[in-house]
């Protein structure tokens, strides 16, 4: 299989495979490098939330290409991390717990059999173009059952949800 040239949309299932970088993430890092100087000025160290969540973003979404089942437990660690963080005064505590939180979500996906991400065809050459095809199907669940319209569903995965085998 060759590598495609471009890069094709999130949503869609026949996206490339491997590591990817588009001008519309440089748009992103470059707004995000900007909001965090701006936000300096009025939040202080509260302004490098941006560049760490982006920095996720960017591991998660165009390097290891983790899925949205593991981003979702990522936010959801996150988001706990930042509710405990002002009662326990311990930046660094909950900073390390949320980097251990990332690298085992990491680990996991590159050695489950489904890995589509950066130097997928050396990490799992057999395998690593199924990943695509199966990715999402916690997140349609999800979705399904918080009674999301199917329409609005489909256009988020991409995909018809009558041509999918689906156990809900």
């Amino acid at each position: 299989m060759t590598i495609p040239e471009h890069n094709l949309p999130w949503w869609r299932h026949d996206r490339p495979w491997g590591f990817r970088f588009s001008t519309m993430d440089a748009g992103i890092f470059i707004s995000g490098i900007l909001s965090t100087i701006i936000l300096w000025y009025f939040i202080g160290s509260f302004a490098l939330l941006t560049p760490y969540l982006l920095g996720h973003f960017f591991l998660f979404c165009n390097t290891f290409r983790i899925g949205g089942e593991r981003s979702l437990i990522w936010i959801g660690t996150f988001l706990a991390n930042v509710y405990f963080w002002p009662q326990t005064r311990n930046l660094w505590l909950h900073l390390v717990i949320q980097t251990a939180i990332t690298v085992i979500l990491i680990v996991q996906c590159v050695l489950g059999k489904h890995y589509h991400g950066l130097a997928c065809a050396t990490v799992n050459p057999t395998r690593y173009r199924d990943g695509a095809l199966s990715e999402g199907a916690f997140t349609r669940k999800v979705l399904l059952t918080c009674r999301v319209p199917k329409p609005l569903v489909e256009i988020l995965i991409g995909r018809r949800l009558d041509d999918l085998k689906m156990d809900i």
